[in-house]
């Protein structure tokens, strides 16, 4: 058990961490929280040196060598199944029962169980409520816990709730793709009161939890469709490749690639990706760099990010596949020289990582701003296309086809500046170029409108937690 007056001084104790990340003074608001906890019972998530109170095991799964995928069988979560109080099931790969019993016995989830994201959007948290059998990958931690203390649906509330997420955000590696591991995971201090509390958070939360889950699966539907616009316009009705490109990010492959899985550069070959050569092989495409400003063709600069500084750094965690730079968290830096600062309709795209291929287009908010080495920057000098046509097109299927067939690396995908210029973009009339985009818009209003209730839901249960456990 640890006393809160002297939380920072078991916090330091047990991470010697020097990253600015986990040092930022913003993270001063768990002490504060801490602090002011009704309940003496504060205890570590694990504990080395003798059986934790809360925690009967940890673990997380992995992705063996030669591991099948199927359209049946095990569910095989990864992070991105794993959603704030709730898990996906839909658009998770399965795997056999002799996979699932042999190669992956030891992280078999079981009902009750309460699941984390490990990589990319780190801490989210979900209760695993079926009895079917489950697995998972590498990025996502199983908590089995003592229920004679510690209710797991309340634990839930607590890790998703704002100190849980002060803890991830503290603990986590910041990269381009952030994470945390499990002995991280153990050094996060709950507050644990006796179960009857537990209940009575749990009553009331239960209402706007169920509310934030159907508009989550709502906001999640329309991103999904987001680039229906763009496929409406060009008419050439390609496959959906939602799980292609899931395995930049959570090291995933399609079941349907698996037969070619030993075949060098078996993705850019594979035949069902024949729609988007024959695509980038129509005379009525024309190559990027044939537009691009070569003055301003740029990667961004290698620099620790700051919490406070005069200049904004934008890095790949801020662009989102809607186009848009979401800039949060806010970081900085103290310089930067000129020609690495942003100006209006720069488009900046993610290189590498689990964001790779993501664009997104510097609007008049963030010109004078600068840009992080995992993101490139590039401007057009062609007044027939509009800018935020380009990064759209990019986000959409058709680019982001491109950008699986022509990228590099194998532990680890990037693009390049040549990638980049030899991706094809159809000639469009810019009255056209509009008129999508306009369809964009109204999309993007509903998207916008979506988030702020969600929003709104989430703190509405952080609400109730906050008013349940501090004075």
């Amino acid at each position: 058990m640890v006393n809160s007056s002297y939380y920072p001084l078991f916090i330091e104790q047990n991470i010697d961490r020097l990253d600015e990340n986990f040092n930022s003074p913003k993270f001063n608001k768990i002490y504060e929280l801490i602090k002011k906890s009704k309940f003496k019972k504060i205890v570590y998530m694990g504990n080395e040196a003798k059986e934790s109170v809360i925690l009967k095991n940890i673990t997380s799964g992995r992705t063996p060598k030669g591991i099948k995928y199927l359209d049946e069988g095990i569910c095989f979560l990864g992070a991105s199944n794993i959603r704030f109080y709730d898990i996906d099931y839909q658009s998770v790969p399965k795997i056999s029962m002799e996979d699932h019993e042999k190669k992956l016995k030891n992280s078999q989830i079981k009902n009750g169980d309460l699941l984390i994201s490990m990589a990319g959007t780190v801490g989210r948290c979900a209760v695993y409520n079926k009895e079917d059998e489950c697995n998972c990958n590498q990025a996502v931690a199983i908590l089995e816990l003592n229920q004679n203390e510690i209710i797991p649906e309340y634990l839930m509330y607590y890790l998703n709730s704002e100190i849980g997420q002060l803890f991830f955000h503290k603990l986590q590696h910041e990269s381009d793709q952030p994470n945390i591991n499990l002995d991280e995971i153990k050094k996060i201090l709950v507050i644990v009161p006796n179960t009857d509390i537990q209940k009575s958070i749990i009553k009331k939360c239960k209402i706007p939890h169920k509310k934030f889950v159907d508009k989550e699966i709502e906001l999640e539907g329309l991103k999904n469709n987001f680039d229906i616009p763009m496929r409406d316009l060009l008419n050439k009705n390609p496959k959906s490749y939602d799980n292609i490109f899931k395995s930049n990010y959570y090291y995933i492959l399609p079941s349907e690639l698996e037969n070619v899985r030993e075949r060098i550069d078996f993705v850019a070959n594979h035949p069902q990706f024949d729609w988007i050569r024959k695509f980038r092989e129509s005379k009525n495409n024309i190559p990027l760099k044939s537009i691009i400003n070569k003055q301003r063709f740029s990667y961004g600069l290698s620099k620790s990010a700051l919490d406070s500084g005069e200049i904004g750094f934008l890095n790949v965690q801020h662009l989102s596949f809607e186009g848009r730079i979401l800039f949060e968290p806010k970081t900085y830096l103290s310089k930067c020289v000129e020609k690495k600062k942003l100006l209006e309709n720069d488009i900046l795209i993610a290189r590498t990582g689990h964001t790779l291929g993501k664009s997104a287009l510097i609007t008049n908010e963030y010109e004078g701003f600068t840009f992080g080495s995992f993101c490139i920057r590039f401007s057009l000098v062609s007044n027939e296309y509009l800018p935020d046509f380009i990064a759209q097109f990019i986000n959409s299927v058709y680019g982001q086809a491109q950008i699986m067939i022509l990228k590099a690396g194998s532990g680890k995908n990037n693009i390049n500046l040549d990638h980049i210029s030899d991706i094809r973009i159809p000639i469009i009339d810019k009255d056209v170029q509009k008129y999508v985009l306009k369809k964009y818009s109204d999309s993007l209003k509903d998207l916008s409108k979506l988030e702020v209730e969600i929003k709104n839901l989430s703190e509405q249960i952080n609400k109730e937690i906050n008013s349940e456990l501090y004075n």
